[in-house]
């Protein structure tokens, strides 16, 4: 007995998405709640020539501040609202689980004794220096510190500071998750 030939599958048609167009039957995205214990607070301390590196920063601890919610930011930079800087600055301090320093020569000069006095008054805190351009930190208090990126290679000694700028981020979300584990609910 001879078999008749098999009819030729059915293709399937292929639907082209526009770029940019989501498809027609989406999921949609659940609500976002918040749960479990405060985010870690971290303020960066810093000159305004080192300005771009911080909102460079800032946009690679995207996901850690805007999505997973597990930091909140804040600067040297004072919004205009705030009015007084100094009462700005100081209740900033005292939410600071995390003191970040962006480091240069400028940085330095403008702002070194405030680095060691938040340091001497905020023991309990940790504090994190990050190398943005090259700078001479031996004998300071800073220099016992374990510095950013882990090659102790300022950012803008990088060929690519954004492969710099990713480090420093996943490194402060490492210590953000550190610090949310020993957290209470």
């Amino acid at each position: 007995i001879e078999q008749a030939p098999a009819a030729p599958a059915q293709r399937q048609p292929v639907v082209v998405q526009e770029i940019g167009k989501l498809p027609d039957a989406a999921p949609a995205l659940p609500p976002q709640v918040i749960e479990g214990p405060r985010p870690v607070h971290m303020h960066i301390v810093g000159s305004y020539k080192d300005l771009d590196m911080v909102v460079k920063l800032r946009k690679h601890l995207y996901v850690a501040t805007n999505v997973r919610k597990r930091i909140s930011l804040s600067t040297f930079e004072a919004p205009v609202e705030a009015g007084n800087v100094a009462l700005y600055r100081e209740q900033m301090y005292a939410k600071a689980d995390v003191f970040v320093y962006m480091l240069s020569m400028d940085a330095l000069s403008e702002c070194g004794q405030e680095i060691d006095e938040l340091m001497r008054r905020f023991r309990g805190a940790r504090h994190v220096p990050v190398l943005c351009r090259p700078t001479h930190i031996q004998g300071m208090p800073i220099a016992s510190l374990v510095s950013l990126p882990r090659n102790n290679k300022p950012i803008a000694s990088w060929s690519n500071t954004d492969e710099a700028l990713f480090e420093v981020g996943a490194a402060l979300s490492s210590i953000a998750d550190a610090i949310l584990a020993q957290r209470p609910l």
